[in-house]
C-alpha cells in the first residue's frame, strides 16, 4: 500500500501546485479589477499585480514542472497528468491582459466631474493643460454635442 500512495505522489504535487497557481490568479485578477482605473490612466500595468501574487504563481509554475519530472517515474505516460493539470489552470482568464488590450487603443484620462476613464480623444484639446487636454471630457463639456455625437453613432451603426 505505500508503494502505491508514493506512485501517486507526483500526481497530488502537481494538484496542489495547478489549485496554487488558480488560486495566485484569481486573487491577481481581483487586485487588478480593483486598480483598472488607474492602470489605464498610468498607461502602464507594471507593478499592477504585488510581487508577492507573481511569486505564488511562480511557485505553482516551478511544482507542476517538478511534478512533470517527478512524474517519469511512474511511467513514460504519467505527467501527462501535470500537463493536463497546467492546461485546466489556463482555464482561469487573466484580467491584467483584458487590461493591457485597453491600453493598447491608447493613453487613457479620467475626467474631473464624472470621474470616467475614457480614451484621451474624448477630451478637447487645451493647450493651457499639461497634458495638452482638457480636465472635463466631452460629455461633461458640452452635453448637447455628446449627444449628437452619440446619436450619429447609433445612426452609422445601424447601416
Amino acid at each position: 500500500m505505500d508503494a502505491v500512495i508514493k506512485s501517486y505522489l507526483p500526481w497530488f504535487a502537481a494538484l496542489i501546485s495547478a489549485a496554487v497557481m488558480v488560486a495566485a490568479r484569481l486573487v491577481a485578477n481581483g487586485v487588478v479589477a480593483a486598480r483598472r482605473e488607474d492602470i489605464l490612466v498610468d498607461g502602464s500595468t507594471t507593478g499592477a499585480v504585488p510581487r508577492w501574487i507573481s511569486a505564488t504563481y511562480l511557485a505553482g509554475s516551478v511544482g507542476i514542472f517538478i511534478s512533470f519530472v517527478w512524474s517519469f517515474s511512474i511511467s513514460w505516460w504519467a505527467p501527462v497528468v501535470a500537463v493536463l493539470l497546467y492546461l485546466v489552470t489556463a482555464l482561469v482568464p487573466s484580467r491584467i491582459v483584458a487590461v493591457t488590450r485597453e491600453l493598447g487603443g491608447g493613453p487613457y484620462k479620467k475626467c474631473t466631474r464624472c470621474a470616467a476613464v475614457r480614451p484621451i480623444d474624448y477630451f478637447a484639446l487645451d493647450k493651457s493643460a499639461a497634458d495638452g487636454h482638457s480636465a472635463l471630457c466631452v460629455a461633461c463639456a458640452d452635453p448637447a454635442t455628446w449627444a449628437r455625437v452619440q446619436q450619429l453613432k447609433a445612426d452609422f451603426t445601424k447601416r
